[in-house]
């Protein structure tokens, strides 16, 4: 999974109240779509994330309603476990419907109810006789669903009236009764306010809501969430976004887009949306990061920040001297080139710009000794060098930069990918404690034995490796051209496809082992012995004209013949096959060769543990098995 899946995922979790099941159908619904229209561009999925963040957490409360309901529609699954109902749909908009006529038509199935004492109970009286109810049972959030048609019923908010809960469940109510807005606040922050079908609240009603909410000091939310289209002060004030003072001092976090205050001040995270024609802020000031979005800036604002600065589809093409923050990610910006004296104490992403080089006081300032970095991230930027680092404390990824050389002392605690680059030499001293991926390169690893914490990955590229190779993971290539290691080595899995080698190695210790469509390269090759110390509990080998050595030991043996047919049996008994195999094609194939070997094997047990494959290339897409000679040895 990518840096921006993963991300995709935490904030799709985010609204699943810690229901796995939940997080997996949003994923397969929502992230799905999101993915499949915006690719893997971290500052697009973003800014869809944050643009239908209400709408979400709605299709969240559909889905967790159907789990604790076990609805029909979540067993009927394709062949890979997906409810064949979220696959279906095509947009976004399709699935937000969906979720509206489902809400809408269970809330006016509860039907009105007569509450007993102690459901609600009223916290406190506004002007003009309303008023605002706490509620606190069961049967309260299902009246409060049926009456205002969305999805506070249906045991969907039910876990918020447990004790030890932090969130409060608030409507507020006229003076007959009627529920007019409901909110959800969590720890003191305003989560959401919502009114009748899940539909903004009238204009009205929300001045009442955020008065008291102003009162109680509440924090208003930001990022789509808590009371939409309004900002509370701290002094108290309120204001209405359309309308906002020229100095702007909000108590939490603040979201805003248009044409802005000229100073904001926020003790949370800011993220402000600016497009062409509306008026950019002149100086922000944030306790957390400070996302600046769209074309309207072209110019950064006086940035003064606690955290990280996101600059995503801006105009920006310089940084002003002097700018120190937590973190820096520039996404399709042209951003020209960083100052001299830019201090940046977390990641550095620049995704896609125009800055060719690092200065070195990047990694290194006044009052700090470390020569090292959180994750770096230049895909798609010109950078050719990375200024002086030779420690990375997160991912390194570098592809589709004009890098052509590696420090020679590198030192990448979590992943680094170098693909679509001009590096020629992996020097003997690069260390990688994460993933290592390589793809569309030309690469030489000049150490005596390469050693990578996690997953070796290559794809579509030509490799050439030492005497030895050790991944804490897994070791794939796929449509490459590999000079193997003499010794070969994985946690996990190794899988080699659509592939030419020089040699088999004569030594692999994994899990499971895949050769599919691999050429040997070289007359002497031609013979094809597999003949190798081998410890694993999976094998999957492209021809049959393949020995086994002596060091091949595994509990059983499954064998295919060219026109799909397989038959498990002993190691010796898939050497003395495969050491003959044309001899018993002409008696049968292995329906001649089940037979010779059934009376010797008698009703002897097989072990039903992990097996060891050898297939031929026309047999991996049918699987005939003579069931016959399974009874005889079973």
């Amino acid at each position: 999974m990518t840096d921006n899946a993963v991300v995709l995922k935490s904030f799709l979790t985010r609204h699943s109240g810690g229901h796995e099941r939940v997080a997996e159908m949003l994923m397969l619904s929502i992230g799905r779509l999101i993915w499949k229209a915006e690719g893997d561009d971290t500052a697009k999925i973003l800014a869809a994330v944050r643009r239908h963040e209400q709408a979400m957490r709605h299709v969240a409360d559909w889905f967790k309603s159907a789990v604790l309901e076990n609805a029909s529609w979540l067993a009927n699954v394709d062949e890979h476990g997906r409810p064949k109902k979220l696959m279906k749909y095509g947009s976004l908009e399709r699935i937000f419907a969906e979720a509206d006529k489902v809400m809408i038509r269970k809330s006016r199935g509860l039907g009105r109810r007569q509450l007993g004492e102690g459901a609600e109970e009223v916290i406190a009286t506004l002007e003009d006789g309303y008023s605002i109810v706490r509620m606190l049972t069961r049967e309260a959030l299902d009246a409060e669903s049926a009456e205002m048609q969305h999805c506070i019923g249906h045991g969907s908010y039910d876990e918020y009236l447990e004790a030890g809960s932090r969130t409060t469940l608030l409507s507020l109510r006229d003076r007959n009764g009627r529920a007019h807005a409901t909110a959800e606040i969590a720890d003191g922050r305003i989560v959401q306010v919502r009114g009748k079908q899940n539909e903004a609240p009238a204009d009205k009603y929300l001045r009442l809501l955020v008065g008291y909410f102003a009162g109680q000091k509440f924090d208003f939310g930001g990022f789509g969430e808590g009371v939409e289209g309004w900002v509370a002060c701290v002094d108290g004030s309120v204001h209405r976004c359309d309308s906002l003072p020229d100095t702007l001092h909000v108590p939490g976090d603040l979201t805003l887009q248009g044409s802005l205050p000229k100073e904001i001040v926020a003790r949370g995270d800011v993220y402000l949306r600016v497009d062409e024609g509306d008026t950019p802020p002149r100086s922000v000031k944030a306790g957390g990061d400070i996302h600046i979005i769209g074309k309207g800036f072209n110019v950064l604002p006086k940035i003064e920040t606690g955290g990280e600065l996101l600059l995503d589809s801006t105009g920006i093409r310089h940084l002003p001297e002097g700018l120190h923050v937590k973190g820096l990610f520039v996404a399709g910006t042209p951003l020209q080139s960083l100052p001299e004296n830019i201090k940046i104490e977390g990641r550095l992403v620049l995704h896609t710009t125009k800055v060719a080089s690092l200065p070195p006081s990047l990694w290194k300032w006044e009052g700090t000794t470390a020569r090292s970095h959180d994750t770096v991230d230049l895909t798609g930027s010109p950078v050719s060098c990375l200024g002086g680092i030779n420690v990375v404390q997160g991912a390194l990824l570098i592809g589709s930069t004009a890098m052509k050389a590696l420090p020679h002392d590198l030192l990448v605690e979590g992943r680094m990918d170098i693909s679509m680059t001009a590096i020629r030499d992996i020097p003997s001293g690069v260390k990688v404690n994460g993933d290592l991926r390589i793809m569309n390169a030309n690469v030489r690893f000049r150490s005596d034995e390469v050693l990578v914490g996690g997953s070796l990955d290559i794809r579509h590229s030509t490799v050439r490796f030492p005497k030895a190779v050790r991944c804490g993971r897994a070791f794939s290539a796929r449509d490459s051209n590999i000079t193997m290691p003499e010794s070969l080595e994985c946690v996990g899995d190794i899988s080699i496809e659509d592939a030419k080698i020089d040699q088999y190695p004569k030594r692999m210790k994994a899990r499971h082992v895949w050769f599919y469509k691999v050429t040997p390269s070289g007359f002497l090759n031609r013979l094809a012995k597999f003949i190798c110390d081998l410890e694993t509990k999976h094998i999957s080998l492209p021809d049959q004209r393949l020995k086994i050595g002596d060091g091949v030991k595994a509990p059983s043996v499954l064998v295919y013949d060219r026109a799909g047919a397989a038959v498990r049996m002993t190691v010796e008994q898939a050497r003395q096959y495969l050491g003959k195999h044309k001899r018993f094609a002409r008696r049968g194939g292995l329906t001649g060769f089940a037979e010779s070997i059934a009376e010797t094997v008698g009703k002897r047990p097989v072990h039903h543990g992990e097996m060891l494959f050898f297939a031929s290339e026309a047999s991996l897409g049918r699987r005939i098995v003579y069931d016959e000679f399974h009874r005889s040895v079973a």
